[in-house]
């Protein structure tokens, strides 16, 4: 599955919240971006990558600030979009919540966030999601309790958690984030869950208006699967 979501800044500048927003092919292009296929950047400015959480350092993991990603219990965004499926447009709103409960994950305390995904107006899927930032101001994925529906009833739970059965904290947004940057991996879990979610950076300097208000600054952030 291929999606994207763009973050950025409220405008005016004293409003420091971000929002993001689910956008999918079909959807319309924004103006005033720079962007497209990731090009080479200098080699001074390292990202951090999967290997890092071995080393990463989490001395306030819960105390997410992140200036694109910012997790604040009691914060609640909702995203806007559609995709398209087998030829049918489809309508979603997703509500993500950030609770005040934390949950230790491989040694590191995270942020449980629960994020509910409803399709044209039907609850198909919600999941406990969980986050810590690193001292570099790095946000990590440590993995996920998913419950999915179909016509109401639950028929799957498709769970991974770091250090369990093979799975691997991985990085959802970096502190940093540029265009040009190499990809990175998102999450792992192995098969049978086969969760191998990717991002880059693809377009940075946007402008977008939502209902929540008008944003400068926005980047773009491209997500992806490999081929499984």
């Amino acid at each position: 599955m291929r999606s994207t979501y763009i973050i950025g800044k409220l405008r005016p500048a004293v409003a420091l919240a971000t929002l993001a927003i689910l956008v999918t092919p079909g959807c319309g292009e924004q103006s005033g971006v720079t962007g497209g296929p990731p090009t080479s950047i200098s080699a001074a400015r390292r990202d951090v990558q999967a290997s890092d959480f071995a080393k990463a350092v989490f001395d306030r993991s819960t105390a997410i600030d992140n200036k694109w990603f910012p997790l604040t219990p009691g914060t609640q965004l909702r995203y806007i979009g559609s995709s398209v499926e087998d030829g049918q447009r489809l309508h979603h709103r997703v509500v993500f919540t950030i609770t005040d409960l934390t949950k230790v994950i491989d040694g590191v305390e995270t942020v449980v966030a629960w994020d509910r995904d409803y399709t044209t107006g039907e609850l198909v899927e919600e999941e406990l999601v969980f986050f810590a930032q690193d001292n570099g101001g790095n946000v990590w994925h440590l993995g996920q309790y998913p419950e999915v529906y179909e016509n109401g009833r639950l028929v799957e739970t498709p769970a991974w958690i770091t250090g369990v059965e093979g799975a691997r904290a991985r990085v959802f947004v970096r502190a940093d984030p540029r265009l040009g940057s190499s990809d990175y991996s998102q999450g792992f879990a192995p098969k049978p869950i086969n969760w191998i979610d990717r991002a880059r950076v693809y377009k940075t300097g946007a402008h977008t208006c939502v209902p929540a208000g008008c944003f400068d600054d926005v980047i773009i952030i491209e997500e992806f699967e490999l081929d499984k």
